[in-house]
């Protein structure tokens, strides 16, 4: 009502205007158009008619002006809200990256501490190997000290018979010595060889003990190989799987957040002055099935009235319009809800 009756003085204002300004420019101030008095009152009739339209569309071009003033605002008001929309939807994907960037870095160093822990453990023991092989290297060395001794010592001594028996022997004796030394001599060849065999047999199936340990320690690391990336096999796609869910629960409390915005917005009385930015932090508590328990006020807009009017629209739904997932209904079980009738969330 304020509006029609402002335009319809502004109108009026401009309608006389508008009359004055063409009868002054209609009016002849010559001396022949005072001589002529009839005229002049007939020209003054036609300029008011005129005059009449003109105003009417001046009238009717300035409500188009502020019409198209209220749109240009409401656009703009659009505007800003999207702004901030998009901005809030930014911080908080920014936010999510974030934390998933922080997440993998943690679970790199995790798994190269336990790499470097692996790697140590197996430089300890391949010196331990280096270490009982030298030794074994050392006694066997000392060993072949000792038999060569022996074999020396050996030989020493029969030759030391064999001279005596030479000695002692008559002529007669000295094809049978000679036949006895190439008996010894041919026994000997055969020890050694029997002993030769023995050692080559000895050494052979330590050889095949070796090989047969050694595949046993292949195939048993390439199990534990295949095991282990069996398991980050299978913990990549638990993680995947369970940051696919967190999207999905964010996204399904996002949606009911603005479901009982809406619900809300449509129960609530606004009071009168209410503060362009004005908002109300409201702590609400709610059943499994979303029946209401409790509304309580956690930050205040200032004025109590406005605060009871806010509680009054929630309290006034009664159930919350939660989805059927659990997970997502758990989120509401007690909850902060920010109401800003403005759009300001």
């Amino acid at each position: 009502m304020n509006s029609n009756y402002l335009l319809s003085i502004i109108g009026s204002v401009l309608l006389h205007l508008g009359l004055g300004t063409l009868v002054f420019w209609q009016t002849d101030f010559s001396i022949e158009t005072l001589a002529q008095p009839k005229a002049k009152k007939v020209e003054v009739v036609q300029a008011v008619v005129v005059d009449a339209s003109k105003v009417d569309a001046i009238r009717q071009q300035l409500l188009d002006q502020a019409a198209k003033k209220r749109q240009q605002e409401v656009d703009r008001q659009k505007k800003l809200d999207d702004s901030a929309r998009k901005a809030s939807e930014n911080r908080k994907r920014e936010e999510r990256r974030l934390k998933e960037a922080e997440k993998k870095r943690k679970v790199e160093e995790k798994r190269k501490a336990t790499a470097e822990k692996e790697r140590k453990l197996e430089d300890k023991k391949r010196l331990q190997a280096q270490e009982q092989r030298k030794l074994a290297e050392k006694k066997q060395a000392q060993a072949d000290v000792k038999r060569k001794e022996a074999e020396k010592q050996r030989k020493v001594e029969e030759k030391r018979k064999a001279v005596a028996e030479q000695k002692r022997a008559e002529a007669e004796k000295q094809r049978k010595a000679e036949e006895v030394k190439k008996a010894e001599a041919e026994r000997q060849r055969i020890a050694e060889e029997k002993r030769k065999l023995e050692a080559e047999k000895k050494r052979k199936e330590a050889e095949d003990r070796q090989k047969e340990l050694e595949q046993d320690r292949i195939k048993q690391q390439i199990q534990q190989d295949l095991d282990l990336e069996r398991k980050q096999r299978e913990e990549e796609q638990a993680k995947l799987k369970n940051r696919q869910r967190q999207r999905e629960v964010a996204a399904a409390v996002d949606f009911t957040t603005d479901k009982i915005r809406a619900r809300m917005q449509k129960l609530w009385v606004k009071p009168p002055d209410w503060p362009e930015d004005g908002e109300v932090h409201l702590k609400i508590r709610a059943s499994a099935n979303g029946t209401i328990l409790s509304v309580e006020v956690i930050q205040s807009i200032g004025v109590a009235a406005y605060d009871l009017s806010a509680e009054i629209a929630v309290r006034k739904m009664g159930d919350l319009p939660l989805p059927e997932d659990e997970d997502v209904a758990e989120q509401f079980r007690e909850f902060t809800f920010v109401f800003n009738p403005n759009g300001k969330q």
